[in-house]
């Protein structure tokens, strides 16, 4: 490839969160870190708590959680925290049919929050002040985490919940073995040494089609085969007029986009189409690794 690998960074860097979770860390509390002991010495054992997270400690495991955010419910989910989940918003996959659905991310049901007790809720999208004071009040705790943008931060995020739910003690391995399959999948990638242009259309509405134009996690990864033409584009929405003047080696198209014959016509005849199933990215699950093994495969023919 032209440009050195951001893998060889990222997965150096997921390494580093694994092996030193407790490092000084932008999401994690470097008064974690363990304690040094003379040569020859037995290392105290860790606690398991309390963790830092960001700014928040916790002193113990939360033994119930709601979840705003489809990624996040899939995250808990992948991390074997399914049990734990007792609420979630409308546009989640219910772990069980016991879960109760909270609203949406934008308008949260507060009433039914309170009710349902939960000790932890998590975000993606801040709440609205009053509705924080309102659960703080009922004495409900509230953790913001942003959406990931790149495959380091997606691995820092499943590192900080492993780090509340599992504590100082467990929280690595689990991490690591949530992680595993994606990881090897983008090591793959990046060993096929290409570097490719790319564009990747996601979505549809009105005779419009969403694009990615950076900044976002499925660019962050597609960047392993190479470089998104339409990274830095100020709108994400594009017409087939538009693509029919685009010249980029490959296309990824989301496969259930409706007319999606007019898209691949509206193409240059010399791009490739890889059909993938972009919802993976907005909401990444051990699954995403059947996705990029797939367009591995697809672009080693």
């Amino acid at each position: 490839m032209k440009k050195k690998s951001v893998l060889t960074v990222i997965k150096a860097l997921v390494l580093l969160l694994l092996v030193c979770s407790m490092c000084s860390c932008s999401a994690i509390d470097a008064d974690n870190a363990p304690e040094t002991t003379a040569a020859g010495d037995t290392p105290p054992q860790r606690e398991p708590y309390p963790v830092g997270v960001g700014e928040e400690t916790f002193e113990q495991s939360p033994a119930s959680v709601a979840s705003l955010s489809p990624a996040i419910t899939q995250a808990l989910c992948g991390l074997g925290l399914s049990d734990r989940i007792v609420g979630v918003s409308s546009y989640c996959a219910k772990p069980s049919d016991s879960v109760t659905v909270i609203g949406s991310p934008a308008f949260p049901d507060i009433d039914k929050i309170i009710e349902l007790a939960p000790e932890l809720v998590i975000t993606q999208s801040p709440l609205a002040s009053t509705d924080e004071i309102r659960l703080k009040q009922a004495g409900v705790r509230t953790l913001y985490i942003p959406t990931p943008t790149s495959f380091s931060y997606l691995c820092e995020e499943y590192i900080n919940l492993a780090l509340i739910f599992y504590g100082n003690v467990d929280s690595r391995e689990v991490a690591s073995e949530a992680l595993s399959e994606i990881d090897s999948a983008m090591v793959a990638a990046q060993e096929l040494g290409l570097d490719i242009e790319y564009i990747a259309i996601n979505d549809e509405l009105d005779g419009t089609y969403m694009v990615s134009c950076g900044g976002d996690l499925q660019t962050n990864m597609l960047g392993a085969y190479g470089q998104n033409v339409l990274d830095g584009r100020q709108s994400h929405f594009i017409s087939l007029d538009e693509l029919s003047e685009i010249s980029a080696d490959v296309a990824f198209v989301d496969m259930s986009l409706p007319n999606i014959d007019d898209v691949t016509d509206a193409l240059d005849s010399d791009t490739k189409v890889v059909y993938i199933d972009s919802a993976e990215f907005e909401m990444p699950t051990a699954a995403l690794s059947e996705t990029i093994t797939y367009i591995n495969s697809e672009l080693s023919e």
